[in-house]
């Protein structure tokens, strides 16, 4: 209570010094007049309009952490993945794994690696309003997009359970009834590679109409097996979708979504960092950062299908939605996880076979009424298969790892299955006290029935010994939120709320023994403090938006990598607290600036036994959560030959950080720093064509960082290495090198 009363008092400090300091010139400020200034975007910055509320609002007036990227912003920018959002968003890490099929998510503090089932993550992805909750189901090809919204801090009233960290809502644009139209773009790349997406919209009558985008990549590794003398790292996909609007009458709109992903990649890079034998092969066969040197190159094979039924109906009482959606998933992924020319791991396979049903209905108010509500319920249902199997050779295995380990393996699987029927009633009013001044409260009840099995067969040291079980519990988490918003003009939104995330318990299919596989984790509940302050200057030339919070969590699942045993457990504490800044100004009709900040000081309040050996991990940072995040960019649009000339420019730096809560990988950590990670692009428009062409260049300053890693000394040290004192060999994943290209668009 006194560190939130102090961590209250300085903020209300800041904002207050803040807003005493310029209010009086933005009070002095003309109106705009409509259709002028920030109305059209010629003279200040273009208004978006977000649905972080469930209910489209200017992304100004919402009293949470948004960050929002139209549809241009996408195109422009080239974001066609989850880890190009990063250089949008302050704070927000991507962690890609298993051949950048999986993905892993953080904000706040919160991430999860750990893709098992009957386990949840902590924060989530909504793609057309399909919760999508294992990292492996989504589908991370961003084309013929609407817009992009980060939601930063638990969003567990409206969103739901899972949305602890935050949550990323994917919109991707419905069909138009205007006219026949469409567009095509066409990428050539360094790598080498080609890609290409676009859509067709055609209006089948003024009440009926059908969209169809798409979107293939064909693009070579961007690492080298120098081993097998095969790329690695590449991305062969494509994605279809197809969409129908009905809007029989006035009142009444469906929208019907289909989408298929299919991929057949190679396997992901694996380097090894540390001292002894197999580290000093690799860096004299394949010196480059680059470039692995491993006996198999794994593959990736996914496919991924969703459907969606949206129904937006206005009735006296406000708009009743319905929203249906079905999803599944199927992927194979192998890998060389020791990252050795031995066949220690010859192969690891993993297979997840998953589907999920959800039915959300609700009832949303008009806006500007002085009493506005949502009234909601969410059923889903869940199953989520996973087969991990790992072939190891028991002659390599005894004779390099003997001192450590003590013997022959075995083939081993470690497989499991969860089932998860959730049902959660929601509701959320808004009270208009004035003009200036509003309070909103809400909750939502969640209830989860979770049942599964866990089948472990053979032996191996990361899995234990052979047994199967039948498992199952409920869990059930209250998540109310309050907020209190004040504008004391029109250009400053000033906001304060506590909210409450849940995260549902679960059982690991990593456990060891059949104690540990019969003993659920906790539910995962964190409560954050949040102060906002969102204002535009200059005749909204310049937005600038602050956040400070803390977000206290108790019992945070973690798993833990140590000598090789996986430990899936719950944290004690975790406290969170940090300050987001984003700034964007448009100096001149022709120039705009911007940056966005973000300091993140993430601690263990209480972690004991946070491995099977009984360390204490109190204290320690949480992983995958740089201290100091910060992007600067520039955009200059300029009148050139009968035409539009955009030059852009971003430039990324982030801090170190931890890899796991044991903080223990003392030689990859100060690798994970981000330093000037630099992309640029030029984009020429002629006036009354239909069509551009761009020239881009990502990581123009060719750095590279660690992004994922495990401590695999196990695998990496032979005896005499290990009887010489090392301890560490981390196995990472890297950044891509730089890749220039250019883009061909056609607009019919």
């Amino acid at each position: 209570m006194r560190i939130m009363k102090k961590l209250c008092w300085k903020t209300s400090l800041w904002l207050g010094a803040a807003t005493i300091a310029f209010a009086a010139p933005v009070s002095a400020q003309p109106a705009a007049a409509p259709g002028q200034g920030a109305e059209n975007g010629e003279t200040g910055l273009t208004d978006i309009v977000v649905t972080a509320t469930r209910r489209a609002e200017s992304l100004q007036r919402v009293p949470i952490a948004v960050t929002a990227l139209s549809g241009e912003d996408v195109q422009r920018n080239r974001i066609q993945n989850f880890a190009d959002v990063v250089q949008a968003v302050p704070g927000l890490s991507f962690i890609p794994f298993k051949g950048a099929s999986t993905t892993a998510i953080q904000i706040r503090g919160q991430s999860q690696t750990n893709d098992a089932p009957g386990l949840d993550l902590p924060v989530a992805v909504f793609i057309d309003d399909i919760y999508y909750g294992t990292t492996a189901s989504f589908d991370a090809d961003f084309y013929d997009v609407a817009q992009i919204a980060v939601l930063r801090g638990p969003q567990g009233t409206t969103f739901g359970r899972n949305v602890v960290g935050g949550a990323l809502q994917i919109t991707t644009r419905r069909p138009e009834f205007d006219a026949a139209s469409g567009e095509i773009n066409a990428s050539l790349l360094s790598r080498p590679g080609f890609e290409a997406n676009g859509f067709f919209n055609l209006p089948l009558s003024d009440k009926v109409a059908a969209r169809t985008a798409f979107s293939f990549h064909h693009v070579d590794g961007y690492t080298k097996n120098v081993f097998t003398g095969n790329k690695l790292n590449d991305l062969k996909s494509y994605s279809l979708r197809g969409s129908l609007r009905f809007q029989p009458r006035d009142d009444l709109e469906i929208n019907l979504k289909a989408s298929y992903l299919r991929q057949n990649n190679a396997g992901s890079h694996g380097r090894l960092f540390g001292p002894g034998f197999f580290v000093a092969q690799q860096n004299q066969f394949a010196p480059d950062v680059h470039d692995s040197y491993a006996d198999y190159d794994g593959y990736v094979r996914r496919h991924v299908f969703s459907i969606v039924g949206h129904l937006d109906w206005t009735t006296a009482l406000g708009t009743v939605t319905a929203i249906t959606s079905y999803r599944s998933l199927k992927q194979q992924w192998g890998e060389d996880i020791d990252a050795t020319p031995l066949p220690l791991q010859f192969p690891r396979k993993d297979v997840n076979d998953e589907w999920a049903f959800s039915q959300e209905l609700r009832l949303t108010s008009e806006k500007g009424r002085t009493l506005e509500y949502i009234l909601g319920a969410y059923y889903s249902r869940d199953s989520i298969y996973k087969l991990i199997e790992l072939n190891q050779n028991g002659t390599f295995t005894q004779s390099y790892l003997s001192v450590i380990t003590g013997g022959v393996f075995q083939r081993a699987l470690a497989a499991g299955l969860a089932k998860t029927t959730s049902f959660a009633p929601y509701a959320e009013m808004k009270f208009n006290l004035s003009d200036q001044l509003a309070i909103t409260a809400g909750a939502r009840y969640t209830t989860d029935r979770k049942r599964g099995y866990t089948d472990h067969q053979g032996f191996s040291f990361a899995y234990g010994a052979a047994y199967f079980v039948n498992w199952g519990k409920n869990f059930s988490g209250f998540t109310p939120r309050a907020i209190v918003e004040f504008k004391p003009n029109r250009d400053v939104l000033l906001y304060g709320s506590v909210s409450r995330g849940y995260k549902g318990g679960g059982f690991s299919i990593a456990a060891t023994n059949v104690q540990r596989a019969l003993t659920p984790l906790k539910p995962e509940r964190s409560t954050s403090y949040e102060l906002g302050a969102k204002t535009s200057w200059f005749d909204r030339r310049l937005r600038a938006n602050v956040a400070l919070y803390q977000a206290d969590t108790k019992d945070l699942q973690v798993r833990s990598l140590v000598g090789g045993v996986f430990q899936d457990s719950n944290a004690g504490k975790a406290r969170v607290k940090g300050v987001e800044l984003e700034l964007l100004g448009k100096v001149s009709p022709l120039l705009s600036l911007g940056a966005n900040y973000a300091y993140t000081h993430a601690r263990y309040i209480s972690f004991p036994n946070c491995t099977s050996g009984g360390a204490n991990c109190t204290g320690n940072t949480l992983p995958n959560v740089p201290t100091h995040d910060v992007t600067v960019f520039a955009e200059l649009n300029l009148p050139i030959g009968g035409g539009e000339l955009g030059l852009r420019v971003s430039d990324k730096y982030a801090t170190k950080y931890q890899l796991d809560a044991v903080n223990a990988q003392q030689i990859v950590v100060p690798l994970t720093a981000q330093k000037h990670f630099v992309n640029a692009s030029a984009t020429y428009q002629p006036d009354g064509q239909p069509w551009k062409v761009q020239l881009f260049v990502r990581n123009l300053l060719n750095k590279w960082s660690a992004t994922a890693s495990g401590n695999y000394f196990f695998y990496a040290l032979t005896p005499a290495d290990y009887a010489a004192g090392a301890r560490e060999v981390d196995r990472v994943s890297v950044t891509p090198p730089r890749m220039f290209g250019g883009t061909f668009s056609y607009k019919f």
